[in-house]
């Protein structure tokens, strides 16, 4: 239960940091940085997803894991197109592709965090 309570808040926080490179982009470098935000804060947000899904299968059954390959090839061939197709700024796109890192190293220290208070409070 828990586990999965950290697992939705951690998606909850690349989301979020998504939004907010977005509009940081928008706000240090321009519009269409953060369109180039936006689209690399869609890719993080698909890849978080992504895995989770194929986390979830790796539960059930490891040889699921072999998914994780096809998920991280995806995931290089749309970052790929998006920086050398597109003409999308980079500088904002990596912008919206960090929401992933700060995302999950943000709401696993918040959900940790909750969850020393709660068993603080359980143990008074």
């Amino acid at each position: 239960m828990q586990e999965d309570q950290t697992i939705n808040r951690i998606t909850y926080a690349v989301v979020g940091f998504g939004l907010v490179a977005v509009v940081g982009s928008f706000f240090l470098w321009g519009a269409q940085a953060a369109l180039a935000a936006g689209a690399g804060s869609l890719v993080a947000v698909g890849n978080w997803l992504g895995l989770r899904w194929v986390a979830d299968r790796g539960r059930k059954s490891p040889k699921h894991m072999i998914l994780l390959a096809p998920k991280t090839l995806g995931v290089l061939v749309a970052v790929y197109f998006l920086v050398v197709h597109s003409g999308l700024d980079v500088r904002g796109l990596a912008f919206g592709l960090g929401a992933l890192v700060i995302g999950v190293v943000g709401g696993a220290l918040g959900a940790s965090r909750l969850y020393a208070q709660i068993g603080e409070e359980e143990g008074r």
